[in-house]
């Protein structure tokens, strides 16, 4: 009577360990994540409540920007800042970053002086900045600005 208590139990986890040994060493060979370079990109703040501070961003992520502090990743507690404001995604094999413009009445100002409304996104550079709110700065990629500059 006892082996038939033990039994069932010794080939459910022989059949476990059976799938993760086959699945797991499949998936190491196939990507062969050793040597592979993780470009990473980088959100850093220029002026405002995040001054000095860098944010990094893996390819296809979304940082998002705004007031609500359970809906963005970045939270702002500055005139002109909405719930939901911006969001910024980089794009690893162009090495750029789209920002949009997600609030209902803030807008986006970029350094090339383009105002992005509702709904409205661009292709951003690195070393490019982005102006939200009254006192807001952040750029994107690695180069770094000259702070002195910026207004």
């Amino acid at each position: 009577m006892f082996i038939w208590c033990i039994l069932p139990g010794i080939f459910i986890l022989f059949l476990a360990s059976l799938c993760l040994m086959t699945g797991f060493k499949r998936g190491i060979d196939e990507k062969n994540t050793e040597n592979a370079a993780v470009k990473l990109g980088c959100i850093r703040g220029i002026d405002g409540e995040y001054r000095g501070r860098e944010f990094s961003i893996h390819a296809g992520d979304e940082i998002r920007i705004g007031r609500n502090g359970r809906e963005n990743d970045l939270v702002l507690d500055s005139y002109g800042i909405e719930k939901k404001h911006c969001v910024i995604v980089y794009e690893e094999n162009t090495e750029k970053y789209l920002v949009e413009n997600v609030s209902e009445r803030g807008v986006c100002r970029l350094a090339s002086g383009i105002l992005l409304k509702k709904e409205e996104s661009a292709v951003l550079e690195e070393g490019d900045l982005i102006d939200l709110g009254e006192s807001q700065i952040f750029q994107v990629g690695e180069r770094k600005v000259d702070e002195n500059h910026i207004r």
